[in-house]
């Protein structure tokens, strides 16, 4: 008798679940997609995304305030839709059933720009060593790259191997010389172009001064740019600067300065 009243209350609350559920997924199919929240982290200073861009992108697939059933939406789909934006790192989607959905975008942050040497090809490269394409809205102020560069955007200067090839050494010079600029907030005002000669060796152009920093070859860059900040603000006056035409900063140990 006691197994058969057990078997009763489990069959009941069984019962009692399954209409519970079929209860609540009915009240899901009734929600409508209310609002539409965007939250973008700018916390970089970049503004690669935007909410008018992710809105528009939203309605071209169909997601829609005031339209779509909640039920009807696919988070996953969403998020694939935005992390396809070259500016996104990564895409959160959620929604609660009040009808609102959230969309929480964090973005890539660029280091460097890159000028291909046919002049037609231009990208981004981000802390993460990986290609960014440009964006129609928005600027970034990173320093520029240019020159001869041959790599296009096979861009892949996390490869840690030696390599004899100057491509190679070239691009993990501008990731390593990009990084170095962007972590120092006096080189990050100063440098704003790095130009790139046949041989492979870089040549700076800073923002106050008419002269050019001969930097050489893409080696021991750490020391040349602590050698060469300590010249700027130790070494000299910043209004004698005009007085010379470049600073060659290769040789270890000393700056060699040409006067006009």
């Amino acid at each position: 008798m006691k197994k058969v009243l057990n078997i009763l209350i489990w069959s009941l609350l069984f019962f009692g679940a399954v209409i519970l559920l079929s209860f609540v997924d009915s009240s899901y199919q009734t929600i409508q997609l209310k609002k539409i929240n965007v939250n973008i982290d700018q916390s970089d200073g970049h503004s690669f995304i935007t909410k008018t861009q992710v809105i528009r992108t939203l309605s071209d697939i169909g997601v829609i305030e005031n339209g779509e059933k909640v039920d009807a939406l696919d988070c996953n789909r969403i998020e694939k839709v935005i992390n396809e934006f070259s500016g996104t790192k990564n895409a959160e989607v959620f929604f609660y059933n009040s009808g609102d959905l959230f969309i929480n975008i964090k973005q890539r942050t660029p280091i460097a720009r890159v000028l291909h040497e046919n002049g037609y090809l231009s990208y981004y490269v981000d802390k993460e060593g990986k290609v960014m394409s440009l964006s129609n809205n928005y600027v970034a102020r990173v320093p520029v790259f240019n020159g001869s560069i041959k790599c296009g955007n096979q861009f892949s200067p996390i490869n840690k191997q030696k390599s004899n090839n100057q491509e190679d050494a070239i691009l993990n010079g501008i990731f390593e010389m990009a990084q170095v600029i962007n972590n120092d907030e006096f080189l990050a005002a100063q440098i704003v172009q790095i130009y790139c000669n046949k041989k492979g060796h870089f040549e700076l152009i800073p923002r106050i001064g008419n002269h050019r920093v001969m930097f050489g070859a893409p080696e021991d860059i750490k020391e040349k740019f602590f050698k060469l900040k300590s010249f700027y603000t130790k070494g000299i006056n910043i209004k004698e600067l005009n007085l010379y035409d470049t600073l060659n900063i290769m040789y270890k140990n000393q700056i060699v300065c040409s006067k006009r």
